[in-house]
């Protein structure tokens, strides 16, 4: 009777250890040490994962470095792609010349105003428009026979206004000639342009998938701790129960020692779940660059539905979207093009030339421009130009390292492919294996639960002991801790998916035109 007593108060004792392990439910993450020691506590930011995201593109000076850039890469392509619109300049002097009583010539203020424009064509033919207009100095004369040149262009000093008009046509047959090799330079800057969209695709997709990766980092430590916690109450509150039984005398006094030994790992783990918190906050921070005393609390669920990527799928996405892929691919356009430069370069020179020209002179500025071509200065010419380059090796040197280049090119493209290739077949295999892992993960939680349960009434029965459910206590507990890394794991392995196959700014809906 005595003994059937003392086994009913211990029944009774475990009961309520068991009942108060199952309704007791962990308490917010604690805020950190500073708070622990009454500190004021820190902002609190909470934070789904796309806010972060968001936020990570607004404040993450990485990305607005390389925003910067293309500011400068997107006027370079305007520079090249301005290279058959009309340019020109404005040439003007005003001068005063006082030639002295020994010239014959008054002193007398002169002026040229002298615009030019030129254009040239997708073929390579070179025009020029030259209009000459002025008043000229009273010692032109003078200047033009000391120097042995033929009379002057402007006028003379019993016509001092005077004015020309030219037009100059070049048009190379050979070297410098034709539509694909004028439009060459333009080709290269737009396959460079394309290349620095997806460079900095490339840099913001890195910055997105570090958010994701540390927020889930985050999420997982912040999950530790409250599974911490909770190991160190239940565990508290079963050496509280042990050291009521040792009192009653229904436990020997050593018995105890285990649980406090206990008591004392979850306590050690509890420091080192929420240091590891506390270092992913920061990481997490780093990424965001925003204030670090900042206190983020994600509110993101840690799920995702299942996944089965199709190979031969996502190898096509891929292969249209993986930055690595399409540098390598604009990468051959550019050297292609160098390569077609330098061997127009070693060609001759075999230009059809041609002009017209019209003069005039008068005692007043309409005078010259009505005599304009009117007193046999007129002037038109055609011929053609040839120019041979002799030994020069150092055209020969760069059509050999131009078309090296390209075979490079080529080869690393090839090359790229193929690690693209190993790259996805990696990525899908983990992510196959990352979401295996997360179902059996959770099936070992739900088996650890109702194993810790049955434990629980063979205890009752009197088939068991304390120290057997503590050990399948903390199996459970360790099984919560590999459903979460499991959880994390698949959702990572998701995460580097997208990375590899260049779609991260598709799924998180960022816009590329907006940088």
């Amino acid at each position: 009777m005595r003994q059937a007593t003392g086994r009913m108060s211990l029944f009774l004792i475990v009961i309520g250890c068991s009942v108060s392990l199952f309704l007791w439910l962990p308490r917010e993450v604690a805020l950190g040490a500073e708070e622990r020691s009454g500190a004021p506590a820190p902002a609190e930011k909470t934070l789904t994962l796309a806010e972060c995201v968001r936020l990570a593109l607004e404040t993450n000076r990485t990305v607005q470095i390389a925003t910067l850039d293309r500011t400068v890469q997107r006027f370079v392509l305007k520079v090249a792609e301005d290279k058959f619109m009309p340019h020109g300049e404005v040439t003007s002097t005003v001068a005063y010349d006082s030639p002295g009583r020994d010239y014959g010539s008054r002193s007398a203020v002169y002026g040229r105003i002298f615009p030019t424009v030129s254009l040239l064509m997708p073929t390579g033919s070179q025009m020029n428009f030259t209009w000459l207009s002025g008043k000229d100095s009273p010692t032109s004369q003078l200047l033009t026979a000391f120097s042995g040149q033929v009379t002057p262009i402007l006028g003379t000093v019993q016509q001092p206004y005077g004015g020309a008009v030219d037009l100059s046509v070049r048009q190379p047959l050979l070297k410098g000639g034709g539509i694909t090799v004028n439009k060459a330079s333009v080709n290269i800057a737009r396959s460079e342009e394309e290349r620095n969209k997806v460079a900095l695709k490339s840099t913001i997709m890195d910055v997105v998938t570090s958010v994701i990766v540390a927020y889930r980092r985050l999420q997982q430590t912040l999950k530790e701790v409250q599974i911490s916690r909770q190991a160190l109450a239940k565990a508290q509150e079963l050496l509280s129960i042990n050291q009521t039984l040792v009192k009653l005398g229904r436990l020997p006094a050593l018995d105890i020692v285990q649980t406090e030994r206990n008591v004392t790992s979850k306590e050690l783990a509890l420091v080192t779940a929420e240091r590891d918190m506390d270092a992913a906050r920061l990481a997490l921070i780093d990424v965001l660059e925003i204030d670090p005393a900042t206190r983020l609390v994600p509110t993101e669920a840690l799920s995702a539905p299942p996944v089965r990527p199709d190979l031969t799928q996502v190898e096509e996405i891929a292969l249209r979207s993986r930055p690595e892929y399409l540098q390598a691919r604009f990468q051959v356009e550019v050297a292609e093009q160098d390569e077609l430069l330098a061997r127009n370069n070693r060609l001759w020179d075999f230009s059809l030339i041609g002009g017209y020209t019209l003069l005039g002179r008068g005692v007043r500025v309409k005078q010259a421009f009505q005599d304009m071509g009117g007193y046999g200065s007129k002037d038109w010419r055609v011929g053609v130009e040839l120019t041979i380059p002799l030994r020069d090796l150092t055209l020969d040197r760069d059509v050999v390292s131009t078309r090296i280049a390209a075979q490079q090119a080529r080869l690393r493209l090839e090359e790229t492919r193929h690690r693209t290739a190993v790259a996805v077949r990696d990525a899908v295999r983990d992510v196959e294996v990352r979401l295996r892992q997360n179902d059996l993960a959770r099936k070992l939680r739900d088996l650890s639960e109702k194993q810790f349960s049955v434990e629980q009434e063979k205890l009752h029965a009197g088939r068991s002991s304390i120290f057997q459910l503590v050990s399948y206590q903390d199996d459970l507990l360790d099984a919560q801790l590999r459903e979460v890394e499991a959880a994390v794991g698949y959702l990572n392995a998701l995460t580097v998916l997208d990375q590899v196959i260049g779609t991260t700014l598709e799924t998180w809906q960022i816009d590329m035109r907006v940088y």
